[in-house]
């Protein structure tokens, strides 16, 4: 079988500064796990270089590690009951029992950036999106995806029987 998810529509602010805004939604619930979207949002007046920020983008997109004097994105979510994971900006390895986020879309231009990631196990539990890109001026943040915002959600996934005579 497969399903249509449910959604949490509303896009929310994680972090900012006066020249970059990163958010994250809307987010796709599925039975087994969520299609989450980042946006990096940058104002017409922001003045630092193009190029420099669309390959920082790039090297988070394809999993590249930075290079050690360029500006890291840092993209992460905790779920209530296990450790942090870092989905971006962090060459480590994460904690084992962390939910496991991998990319599965992005792209955009000198003005936005969308990633598309797959967030699995699914939970009960609520789930914080953190972000920061200190060295661009945007500090630490996060918004929480609450375990009733998520159970709303998960009420309206809908099972495609593709056996049914409807």
């Amino acid at each position: 079988m497969s399903e249509i998810p449910g959604l949490v529509l509303a896009e929310r602010v994680v972090t900012r500064s006066p020249e970059i805004v990163i958010s994250v939604g809307p987010i796709q619930v599925f039975s087994t796990g969520f299609l989450v979207a980042f946006h990096l949002r940058f104002a017409p007046s922001y003045s630092d270089s193009n190029e420099e920020q669309i390959q920082d983008l790039q090297n988070l997109m394809l999993s590249r590690p930075a290079e050690a004097a360029r500006p890291r994105v840092t993209l992460s979510v905790r779920y209530a009951d296990r450790p942090t994971r870092v989905l971006a900006g962090q060459p480590t390895m994460p904690p084992a029992d962390s939910p496991l986020f991998d990319l599965v879309d992005g792209g955009g231009n000198s003005r936005q950036w969308r990633l598309t990631y797959w967030l699995w196990p699914d939970t009960r539990t609520d789930v914080t999106f953190l972000a920061a890109w200190p060295e661009r001026g945007v500090p630490a943040g996060e918004v929480v995806l609450t375990s009733s915002d998520l159970a709303y959600a998960r009420a309206a996934i809908q099972q495609l029987d593709w056996n049914a005579t409807e």
